[in-house]
């Protein structure tokens, strides 16, 4: 399978116009990616290759979500927003271990455990910006970055569905 620059696979972004426009952003930032390195990446040039780049992908960013969060809860002087940057810490370590998770799995061929990771992870980053629903305001670029961490767990989900043959 292929992915055209910008393009979304078949069940990504079937959301509201921004919500599409922003995976497809990062569905392009993927592929630009992958096409730069097809010579050098061992893992674009198949979909189990695609999947274990995307999940890399994934850990990198919550590991940096993580750390980002780890770093604003101890310099925070606003208790709430302390809290919850701590609290977000604990959601990414969590995250973090899902991703993991779901690299074993992808190296058993389990894309069922694949996808509930991938999930679960996302769950993780959503529970995070949740917190930051009410006031105070997060400053940071944690949100950004939490949002990033689902888009990525989204596409995963996309390619463990095709692993699967379902999408």
């Amino acid at each position: 399978m292929r992915l055209e620059k910008g393009a979304l696979p078949r069940g990504l972004g079937s959301g509201r116009k921004d919500e599409q426009e922003r995976m497809s952003r990062r569905v392009t930032m993927i592929t630009s990616h992958l096409e730069n390195s097809h010579d050098h990446d061992p893992y674009a040039h198949d979909l189990k290759g695609l999947a274990t780049f995307t999940l890399n992908l994934a850990h990198d960013k919550a590991s940096q979500s993580r750390v980002l969060a780890q770093s604003l809860a101890s310099k925070a002087t606003d208790p709430k927003l302390k809290e919850r940057y701590a609290t977000c810490a604990e959601h990414y370590d969590d995250a973090v271990d899902d991703i993991e998770d779901g690299k074993n799995y992808l190296g058993k061929g389990d894309y069922n455990s694949v996808n509930t990771m991938a999930s679960a992870a996302m769950t993780e980053a959503g529970d995070c910006l949740d917190s930051f629903m009410q006031p105070p305001k997060d400053p940071s670029a944690l949100s950004d970055n939490g949002k990033a961490v689902e888009d990525i767990c989204s596409i995963i989900l996309v390619i463990g569905n095709l692993l699967l043959g379902r999408a």
